[in-house]
């Protein structure tokens, strides 16, 4: 593929100019490329983007270099336009692969542990920050509730509400990483760190909108619940933010990823079960 072949080819020209050897590809697909390298000083990770204007991408950078020492990986080295990053190699787990393991309550306190040093940062400069796509995309999230059948448009239509409100209500935004998530952090021989940030403008709230909820698969309502309600409990007493946001920010995510491109249903979905244990704890 020609994309594949231009990243490939640019990862070349930026490791013999920087001085590096390529080791492992990490990642390779149209619009990013990820290695694992070898620098005079050790390993380290090359990641390079097609293009500039990815999603929240621009903004990662400058949320790294923003935060102290302890939180996320380094960045050691940018290109001009930050088309190619040399950033710190972590050594260690993801938490996510704790979880697997079935080590999920420890995984959770090392996220609460670097949950609650991110939330003392404070960024100087916001502007260069995007709003989530859940605030920049309110009135398609209401449409596509609206376009829903029964019980479910119910649910989903009072989920766009819940956002409405949110949005109405926030009087404070801060600068979060944009996608928490257990995989997007390593557990290192000094404790955990954070990587891949998207670098967003939001309700601080929002930081815990994708971790909360698990997977579903064939996990029981009531474990799916007793999971959210923990979570939201573990991250508002690390960060003393407001629980009740915390669930209502995750709820509406979950909700408007549900509903994203699904016609109106022709009977119940098991999903919906799940949302309606989401709007429970919301609303509790």
């Amino acid at each position: 593929m020609p994309d594949r072949n231009i990243l490939t080819d640019r990862a070349a020209r930026v490791a013999a100019r920087w001085g590096l050897t390529l080791r492992d590809e990490l990642q390779l697909n149209t619009s990013r490329a990820v290695y694992k390298v070898e620098t005079a000083t050790g390993p380290a990770v090359l990641k390079l983007y097609r293009k500039l204007h990815l999603s929240g991408e621009r903004a990662a950078i400058p949320f790294l270099r923003a935060l102290p020492d302890g939180i996320a990986l380094r960045i050691y080295r940018t290109s001009p336009l930050h088309r190619a990053v040399l950033m710190e190699w972590l050594e260690g787990p993801s938490l996510e692969t704790l979880i697997a393991s079935g080590q999920t309550a420890q995984a959770e306190a090392h996220m609460a542990e670097v949950a609650a040093k991110l939330a003392k940062v404070r960024f100087k400069t916001h502007i260069i920050y995007r709003k989530t796509r859940e605030a920049r995309t309110a009135d398609a999230f209401k449409a596509a509730a609206a376009a829903q059948a029964g019980q479910r448009r119910a649910l989903y239509v009072k989920a766009a509400d819940m956002l409405d409100d949110l949005l109405k209500s926030t009087t404070d935004e801060t600068v979060i990483h944009g996608d928490l998530q257990f995989q997007h952090t390593i557990l290192t021989p000094d404790g955990p760190r954070l990587f891949d940030p998207k670098g967003l403008r939001a309700d601080p709230a929002a930081e815990f909108r994708l971790i909360l909820t698990p997977p579903i698969g064939g996990l029981p309502v009531s474990d799916f619940a007793e999971c959210v309600a923990r979570r939201a409990t573990l991250f508002a007493d690390a960060t003393g933010l407001d629980r009740q946001r915390i669930l209502q920010w995750a709820t509406v995510v979950w909700a408007a990823r549900m509903v994203k491109g699904k016609a109106a249903p022709t009977g119940s979905d098991p999903a919906d079960a799940y949302l309606e244990a989401l709007l429970d704890l919301s609303l509790s």
